[in-house]
């Protein structure tokens, strides 16, 4: 006869979202506004005003969304929040409503930069790195992990690649073939050769 625990009552059974109500009408709110957006930058000849009246709504809903968001403390998803102006609550649609650009950065090789065409709003990400077909080329195939000794480090033109080149990661131990790792399936082993 005592006090249920709360923590227990909010989970609910196993599988289920906690605030699912409130995760569905966060989305229906940035679908909502990505949806007005884009419909305010066709041409309205009849209504004239409809286009920035359009615009205003998709940035009430967003504000709406993070009020929502604050007020639960509910976390919006990172890849929403990327296309969310932090100034005027607009979706950074490329081309429509913001410029993309991917800009060179020391410290993080690439990073993507997202202007805001309302306000001017700039918001600078560090692009994820990608792999060229060159990195195929010089990486060591195998089990051969190491750094590339000075010879390997001259390109096809004779010039010496970058510091950083000298500096590769060695594969991670899942994708090793000598790590040790062993595969059950059900409870038998599986052998490599399988």
């Amino acid at each position: 006869m005592g006090k249920k625990n709360k923590a227990d009552n909010e989970t609910g059974p196993p599988g289920t979202i906690p605030n699912r109500d409130l995760m569905q009408r966060m989305n229906f709110l940035y679908q909502a506004s990505v949806h007005l957006q884009n419909a305010a930058g066709r041409t309205w000849s009849d209504h004239p005003g409809a286009g920035r009246e359009m615009r205003r709504l998709a940035r009430k809903h967003v504000k709406t969304l993070k009020g929502i968001a604050s007020g639960a403390v509910v976390k919006i998803d990172p890849t929403i929040k990327r296309v969310l102006c932090k100034k005027c609550s607009t979706v950074l649609v490329p081309g429509s409503t913001a410029s993309v650009r991917v800009k060179s950065s020391g410290p993080h090789g690439k990073v993507v930069s997202y202007t805001c065409f309302a306000c001017n709003e700039r918001r600078v990400i560090p692009a994820p790195p990608t792999k060229s077909p060159r990195d195929e080329e010089t990486r060591p195939s195998g089990t051969d992990t190491q750094a590339p000794g000075p010879s390997q480090l001259q390109d096809r033109g004779g010039q010496q690649l970058s510091a950083r080149r000298s500096k590769e990661r060695p594969l991670p131990s899942f994708a090793r073939l000598d790590a040790g790792h062993v595969v059950y399936r059900g409870t038998e082993r599986v052998e490599e050769n399988e």
